[in-house]
């Protein structure tokens, strides 16, 4: 389906109703030979108020209709047949607005209550018949020529969908490159890719009539990398004008002058009408967010206001990202998430857009909280346009320090042996709670071995894991009121996904039994995800006593503190072994880079844990200590992701699999079930005795979802607070 036409059926408004009515006759006109547009200025300025009707057949009328109010105007024309012509029964309604099965109830009711059968003939129908003929081809053509292609001759389709950048030919590259990441293959390199979408991106206004001088184009492209090698940077604007001559440009010898070719243009058209398109859809899904998180369901100029505060805040946290990203792969600091920095965007959206006082969009935690659902939104299309816009300012920034992209990019291990935190493990296994595929985080994991990397977890991780899960049981075991501290988090998610909390003792069962636990771990963790279990004792008694004991002395600090701020009772032992393995792994991977020589960034050993205090490790071995590192050994999840997208292994993953994943790669199975939620969630299955138990725990499951969409942890707690009392009980 073309999304040029979509786009030009979607733009249709009041006014032109006589275009659209001189599209649909074309299409109509094979079927309904006898139908002719009779289409004049005159009554009511529209042909809303006007049926059609066909010689020799008083049972059938036809009616255009550009209306947005569909419902309400079918019924009025089903009103005005049964006065003025009583014989007819069936109404085929034609119009540009996508209704689909929207209208199944409505066709019902005036079925049932006039005796007149609707057929519907909406935006749905024209797409799909866009190449049924030759006539319907040129229809469709001619349309999008009238509407759409104007948008992009005065670039307001390229003006109108970034807030970030400032100037119109930044905004057109950025725009470009995400069009170019979408269509190039994976093994494509980076570097000329990068080129070929920033010489589109000042070619795209040329055409036959408008050529743009090679001078020109150079000296464009080279006002967008300011700060780049002018040499170099010609030389690659000058390949990729040899490469694409002939293919997408057309070249004039005598003037030294390019252009598109048509084919080349429509192209250009039906990529910017896509992404035009997916802006809207992720609009649709931020309003949709707006509604369901806040309490403004009938304010539309709220709604409005509230969903462009968090559009513009979505667009700088991708644009911090990869601003983050290009530093990582300079500096060696592989830490941080999309999160990390989400309430100083806020902030600095408030100081550019002052929000008017009271108002809905007013408030920093509503706007932190829906951005962190569109996030971690579910929904496939929204997904892949807000990787394809980060990928985007991540090539950019790479852009803005060396021109050649792929080799800044190679710097980073082409493979690399992970070792993974409890923090990590316990979402992991959250996730087999959800249904198949819908584990994005599991996703993320598996990706990442097909594209060659190696996971481990020590014995100590596991004997967190065991203990956390042991203690999760005991939970399930005794009344909520009972349970001292906060419900452990592999409870929360058995409760959370709408299980019986009596059934999860015997859920744990696939993952461990009584006799041998952590053998029993050891085997699922490889079955299931490929993850061996490999210590780093060895490495750790090779390293300088003073780091080992400078890192042991910040983690005890670390766990120590956090028991205190929550008042929970210390146990020294329980500290000190925490403290021990969370040491093995800082310690230990650095030492594993011992034999990766003085790379700057292509060390193949890193630890993966979603504990931010493992990233302030490597300034507090400095300031407190006098202990100086290399470079800090901790991945966050966030970087991971983006390696695989742009990294060297990028051309061993299938593109559709990586533009799934969610931008968020971070646990989204914290309920933060507080016991009076558990309380109700066992009044709802008390309720509900007797009904099947699908059905209970999609009750169950949903109410708890509400809940979450009111008070998650991500939210109002924030990921570390989480972290944090997930370490409290780990033990």
């Amino acid at each position: 389906m073309s999304a040029r036409l979509e786009l030009a059926l979607e733009r249709l408004g009041s006014a032109d109703w006589r275009r659209f009515e001189k599209f649909a006759s074309e299409f109509l006109v094979e079927e309904f030979p006898d139908l002719r547009t009779t289409a004049s200025p005159s009554g009511d300025g529209g042909r809303d108020a006007e049926l059609f009707t066909f010689s020799g057949d008083v049972t059938h009328a036809l009616q255009y209709s550009v209306t947005p109010k569909w419902a309400a105007k079918i019924r009025d024309t089903v009103d005005t047949l049964k006065k003025s012509f009583p014989d007819v029964f069936l109404l085929t309604y034609v119009t540009n607005i996508e209704i689909g099965a929207l209208a199944d109830e409505l066709r019902k009711e005036i079925r049932r209550d006039h005796q007149v059968i609707v057929d519907l003939r909406d935006r749905g129908y024209f797409l799909a018949r866009e190449n049924k003929s030759k006539l319907t081809k040129a229809a469709s053509e001619d349309l999008a020529c009238d509407v759409v292609d104007p948008l992009l001759v005065s670039r307001g389709l390229v003006n109108t969908t970034q807030s970030v950048l400032t100037s119109d030919e930044t905004r057109a590259a950025h725009l470009f490159l995400s069009l170019q990441l979408r269509d190039d293959s994976q093994q494509k390199g980076l570097t000329k890719t990068a080129f070929e979408a920033l010489v589109r991106s000042v070619l795209s206004s040329s055409n036959s009539e408008n050529h743009i001088k090679r001078t020109d184009i150079i000296s464009r492209v080279q006002a967008l990398l300011p700060g780049d090698n002018p040499q170099r940077v010609q030389q690659l604007i000058e390949s990729t004008l040899s490469r694409l001559t002939k293919k997408a440009f057309r070249y004039y010898t005598k003037e030294d002058e390019y252009c598109l070719t048509h084919t080349e243009v429509v192209l250009v058209s039906e990529h910017l009408a896509s992404h035009h398109l997916h802006e809207c859809a992720l609009l649709a899904e931020v309003r949709s967010i707006v509604i369901k998180t806040s309490e403004i369901t009938d304010d539309q100029k709220q709604i409005d206001a509230v969903t462009g505060r968090v559009r513009h805040v979505l667009e700088q946290c991708l644009y911090s990202r990869a601003e983050a990203f290009a530093a990582a792969v300079t500096d060696g600091n592989m830490t941080g998430s999309i999160l990390d920095n989400l309430h100083v965007v806020i902030s600095q959206d408030y100081r550019l857009h002052a929000p008017i006082k009271n108002s809905c969009d007013a408030d920093p935690a509503l706007i932190r909280r829906i951005a962190t659902e569109v996030f971690s939104s579910s929904g496939e299309a929204v997904q892949r346009y807000m990787n394809y816009l980060s990928e985007a300012y991540t090539v950019m920034a790479f852009l803005r320090s060396t021109p050649d992209v792929q080799s800044a990019l190679q710097k980073i291990f082409s493979f690399g042996e992970v070792w993974l935190d409890t923090t990590v493990l316990l979402p992991l296994l959250g996730e087999e709670l959800l249904p198949k595929d819908k584990g994005k985080f599991q996703q993320m994991m598996h990706l990442a071995s097909e594209a060659g990397l190696s996971f481990y977890v020590t014995h100590g991780v596991l004997e967190e894991l065991q203990s956390h899960l042991r203690r999760a049981e005991a939970c399930a075991r005794i009344p909520a009121s009972d349970w001292e501290g906060d419900l452990p988090f592999m409870y929360q998610v058995f409760v959370q996904c709408g299980h019986n909390d009596n059934d999860f003792p015997a859920w744990i069962e696939n993952f461990m039994g009584s006799n041998r636990p952590i053998d029993d771990l050891v085997a699922f963790l490889k079955d299931r995800f490929a993850i061996d279990t490999l210590d780093l004792e060895e490495e750790l008694a090779k390293a300088p006593s003073a780091l080992r004991e400078a890192v042991d002395q910040i983690w005890y600090d670390t766990h120590k503190n956090r028991r205190e701020k929550a008042g929970v009772l210390i146990d020294p032992h329980t500290i000190i072994r925490l403290a021990k393995h969370d040491t093995e792994s800082y310690v230990g991977v650095i030492q594993r880079r011992e034999r990766d020589g003085n790379s700057p960034l292509g060390y193949s050993a890193w630890w993966l844990t979603f504990d931010r205090a493992a990233t302030r490790i490597k300034d507090e071995l400095s300031n407190r200590h006098g202990v100086v590192i290399a470079k800090s050994p901790v991945m966050s999840a966030d970087f991971l992701f983006q390696y695989l997208s742009l990294g060297p292994v990028r051309s061993k993953l299938p593109k559709d699999s990586m533009q799934q994943l969610p931008i968020l790669i971070e646990p989204q199975l914290m309920a933060y079930l507080s016991k009076d939620l558990l309380d109700e969630a066992r009044k709802i299955r008390l309720g509900m005795v007797g009904t099947s138990e699908r059905v209970i725990e999609r009750r169950v499951r949903d109410r708890m979802d509400e809940e979450r969409g009111r008070r998650g942890p991500l939210a109002e707690k924030g990921m570390q607070t989480f972290i944090e009392e997930l370490d409290l009980y780990t033990q």
